[in-house]
């Protein structure tokens, strides 16, 4: 994410100065001339204007108003698609874990069963085991969704920033800027990779209705907000990428 923020924000000073605040509002294309047009609105000032380019690259995020614009989708009643996500936990290397990565073919995925491989008995006996906490609404999608898949979600967590004597480090613009230390810079990025760690099991196991871990959670998170206040590291960090730098000579 990082790496593609720096690539936006490169074409983007370079493109038109970061003067623009702009959302696309409409797209035609021209074949014969093998031309795209952007209408877009300047958001702060509410002027509208158009740029033409043989390549037109959206990079306005996931809420992007390009992709609105194209892929909208339908709304009429028989036309909606409806995602769904069904979390839950087993245990990893377990022989439950090996029947549901087993596909209609026998075949063992190591992450992901692929859409129109997942075992019909695995959906069956899922629903059958949950069927009495569940809305009659949801327990039809879950059978009607023609070729469902199924993934395994895992979450890392770093507990260093650097290594081999500061020579490979994760993320160092504000060292680099001098605002903070290397050691500050260290302590920084394990506490928050281990704060986000927290924060999403927390909100997992919650939903997942699993009390006794979410108040384990909890007590883990509050034990790392105390520690990091005593620590007294600073709370600017958004998020952790890995960057590599290096030194060269003739």
């Amino acid at each position: 994410m990082s790496n593609w923020g720096c690539l936006y924000l490169t074409l983007r000073a370079n493109f038109d100065g970061m003067k623009w605040e702009t959302r696309a509002i409409g797209l035609s294309y021209d074949r014969e001339k093998g031309r795209v047009t952007v209408q877009h609105v300047d958001v702060s000032t509410g002027e509208e204007g158009s740029v033409s380019a043989d390549t037109v690259i959206a990079a306005d995020g996931v809420h992007s108003s390009v992709a609105k614009i194209m892929q909208t989708g339908h709304v009429e009643l028989g036309k909606r698609l409806l995602n769904w996500v069904w979390c839950f936990v087993v245990p990893d290397g377990s022989p439950e874990m090996a029947s549901i990565f087993t596909d209609v073919n026998g075949r063992v995925h190591p992450y992901t069963v692929p859409q129109g491989l997942v075992s019909p008995k695995l959906r069956a006996d899922q629903v059958a085991r949950y069927q009495s906490q569940m809305i009659a609404a949801l327990t039809e999608v879950v059978f009607k969704t023609p070729r469902p898949f199924v993934t395994n979600v895992g979450d890392t967590q770093v507990r260093q920033a650097s290594f081999f004597d500061d020579r490979l480090v994760l993320q160092i613009d504000r060292v680099w800027r001098g605002e903070i230390t290397q050691k500050q810079r260290d302590q920084e990025a394990t506490i928050y990779a281990e704060k986000f760690v927290l924060m999403n099991r927390l909100i997992g196991l919650r939903g997942l209705g699993d009390v006794a871990a979410v108040l384990r959670v909890l007590w883990g998170l509050i034990l790392l907000l105390i520690k990091h206040k005593l620590s007294g590291a600073s709370h600017h960090s958004s998020y952790i990428s890995m960057q590599f730098s290096y030194s060269c000579s003739d």
